[in-house]
């Protein structure tokens, strides 16, 4: 017999090879909340790794592959077991376009203490704190440390690092400039923001530091200074001309924690260093504790500061209602 011939296949349908599932694929589909989620994590599984907690703002007008436009850091203060405190926090004022990360303190608190702390704050030898005395290093070379970690993490999540390199192989999320990363620390947390502040300006500057009863460390402001002088020490940071990163503080009139000194004390010495920066004080009268705020009128300046640094999306016409609009380029001029 003659061997059969095959049945042609018909023109119209395409033969298509078989895809066959790939084990283990780091590439898949995922929506821009899954993929900034993955982006976070992987940064701070690198940089921090001592606990964090991410919330997406509930309404985001941004049309790129990001879900929000601004990263906000939050650092909480001293004794916190958990990030997600803070993040109860930022689910609270729901700031949009920005999606916010609460990060807990990078030390252990010692003796077996429950909580997390930023800095050291206690001798072991003796179980007592730290003296503030600008001759004792400790807390003051803590801090530093702290903070090169913070502006590391931070530079992996702006792009800034082989870091970031390793992270997007797999991620399509685009990495935050750094004038659109935020700080907001309360405490302790506010003492790591400030110093993070200090370090960022010109190119590096971030979008904004906004803090709650705290100031910079005492041993920071008087070092080299003898107990004769009054006022902040300004020999040990030398001015610079770049644009510095924009902060307001926030304090109580009557916080024993953080005196209200300090506070301006820490103003004078911003605005010493960057001349013309943006370093503005509000004091609420009611807080007489030293707690995060709870007046509307603290409230409402941190809103408003948050108002002129976040940074605004460009926005397809849709976002802004239906009512609205869009005309292509070029034809303004016709109109």
């Amino acid at each position: 017999d003659a061997p059969r011939r095959p049945t042609p296949r018909p023109p119209s349908v395409e033969a298509k090879p078989e895809v066959l599932p790939v084990p283990n694929s780091d590439v898949k589909e995922s929506s821009p909340e899954a993929t900034t989620r993955a982006f976070i994590d992987k940064a701070c599984s690198s940089q921090w790794r001592h606990g964090h907690e991410i919330v997406f703002p509930t309404n985001s007008t941004t049309d790129d592959e990001n879900v929000s436009h601004n990263l906000l850091l939050l650092l909480c203060g001293r004794g916190e077991v958990s990030p997600k405190a803070f993040a109860t926090f930022a689910t609270a004022i729901d700031l949009p376009n920005t999606t916010c990360v609460s990060l807990l303190g990078c030390c252990a608190l010692p003796f077996g203490l429950q909580g997390r702390e930023w800095f050291e704050n206690f001798d072991v030898t003796t179980g007592g704190e730290l003296p503030v005395d600008e001759n004792d290093c400790r807390r003051v070379d803590s801090l530093r440390k702290t903070v090169d970690d913070v502006l590391a993490l931070i530079d992996a999540l702006s792009g800034d690092s082989t870091t970031t390199n390793r992270v997007n192989t797999h991620c399509p999320y685009t990495a935050v400039p750094k004038s659109r990363i935020h700080v907001f620390g309360f405490s302790d947390g506010g003492t790591v923001a400030l110093a993070v502040a200090l370090r960022r300006f010109g190119k590096q500057r971030l979008g904004g530091v906004a803090v709650v009863a705290a100031g910079l460390l005492r041993e920071t402001l008087t070092k080299n200074r003898t107990s004769k002088e009054s006022g902040v020490n300004e020999t040990q940071f030398q001015p610079n001309c770049g644009a510095p990163t924009p902060v307001t503080m926030v304090c109580g009139k009557h916080d024993r924690v953080v005196p209200m000194q300090l506070v301006l004390e820490t103003q004078k010495l911003l605005l010493h260093v960057n001349p013309g920066c943006v370093a503005d004080v509000f004091v609420d009268e009611r807080r007489k504790s030293h707690a995060m705020i709870t007046s509307p009128e603290a409230t409402e300046h941190l809103m408003r500061f948050w108002g002129l640094t976040l940074g605004v999306p460009n926005m397809k016409a849709q976002a802004l209602g239906e009512d609205v609009v869009e005309i292509p380029g070029g034809m303004g001029s016709a109109l």
